[in-house]
């Protein structure tokens, strides 16, 4: 299964992704019959735990999962790549609010 489609430019590569439009439209429709939660619930980490960010296990919802998947296909990334993706976002965003109430406080 081919997810993407590569055009040729004088100046840039570009890969698109191709439609699947039955897929798309089952996911999507998937993500809409719900509330998107915090990115941490997206992502499946929890940045309270005693457990790290970056040595936890991500377990995204299954209907985020299966568009996310789309993407990392695409982009060809391995597990432990899609894991980092999940792992490096819910840590910036992590950062970020920390930071955001140290100043507050």
């Amino acid at each position: 299964l081919t997810t993407y489609k590569e055009y040729d430019y004088p100046f840039i590569r570009l890969p698109i992704l191709k439609q699947n439009e039955f897929l798309y439209e089952t996911i999507l429709d998937d993500l809409s019959q719900r509330d998107i939660g915090t990115i941490f619930h997206e992502c499946g980490i929890n940045p309270e735990s005693e457990i790290p960010i970056e040595e936890q296990d991500p377990k995204p919802p299954k209907d985020r999962k299966q568009l996310d998947e789309i993407v990392f296909d695409a982009l060809e990334l391995t597990e432990n790549e899609r894991k980092e993706v999940y792992r490096t976002i819910c840590k910036i965003v992590w950062n970020r609010i920390t930071r955001a109430n140290s100043v507050n406080n």
